[in-house]
């Protein structure tokens, strides 16, 4: 197709396409729920407000959609403002778990966001 000028050419109107319907719940267990909170506030008294860290959570392979655990690989190149991952050191972290366990999710944070607790209906799962 010739064109005589550019100024012809019209863009497509944007589309909304939905990917996957997100959980309105995460199914997650007490001890899950406490791990996280405790990773993170050791870091920040380990390293202060500025380090941000990573960790996967984990659940069981009959039962990927429960966080059973949380688990905290190696974080690499932590500096005060960011920490990096790679597919590599997913797969490493994965192929270290025994096989009964599998990654269902990733948890983040930086120290110096304030942390509180997560809704009262996680309370409920054992």
């Amino acid at each position: 197709m010739k064109l005589k000028a550019l100024s012809v050419l019209r863009r497509r109107e944007p589309q909304e396409v939905a990917l996957a319907a997100l959980p309105d719940k995460i199914p997650m267990t007490h001890f899950a729920r406490e791990k996280a909170f405790t990773i993170n506030s050791l870091i920040r008294t380990v390293h202060g407000d500025s380090l941000e860290w990573y960790g996967y959570t984990l659940g069981e392979t009959v039962k990927p959609d429960l966080v059973i655990d949380v688990g905290l690989p190696r974080n690499a190149q932590n500096v005060a403002e960011y920490t990096a991952l790679t597919p590599q050191m997913i797969q490493e972290y994965q192929e270290s778990l025994p096989t009964s366990l599998v990654i269902n999710g990733w948890i983040h944070s930086h120290g110096n966001l304030p942390s509180r607790s997560f809704p009262t209906w996680m309370r409920r799962i054992t």
